[in-house]
């Protein structure tokens, strides 16, 4: 069993990186448009490949399109290791970095092969925790 790492979209604010890392600097994360990473632009498809070669879960708030290309490319025979979809409405940057903090620290890569979450997580009685 790995370790979850992280690939977030290009999108995502630099306080939550800099939230992440300071709460847990060996925490692993890239992101889009750094070296090393498809750059900015990078089609959907093209991310989810991407993280699946490096075995990285990708964190987005992309709610409109990466859901279903996720699925997609899970109904293809391919896997992922994991789509988070944040809700920034719902939930600060703060909460956000509590969330993934907490799923890297307390789960494997292996137990998000080929699932779409939303955060923040919900409650049975729909309350964000």
């Amino acid at each position: 069993m790995s370790q979850v790492a992280y690939l977030f979209d290009e999108h995502m604010p630099d306080a939550l990186i800099n939230a992440m890392v300071t709460r847990e600097p060996s925490i692993s994360i890239l992101r889009i448009g750094q070296p090393g990473v498809p750059p900015k632009g990078t089609l959907d498809p093209q991310v989810i490949e991407f993280a699946e070669r490096e075995r990285l879960a990708i964190f987005t708030h992309d709610k409109s399109t990466m859901a279903a290309h996720a699925y997609a490319y899970s109904a293809s025979g391919r896997s992922t290791f994991g789509v988070f979809i944040w809700t920034p409405e719902l939930a600060r940057v703060v909460g956000a970095a509590s969330d993934l903090i907490m799923i890297w620290a307390a789960s494997a890569a292996e137990e998000w092969m080929n699932r779409v979450e939303y955060l923040p997580f919900k409650t049975a009685r729909g309350i964000a925790v």
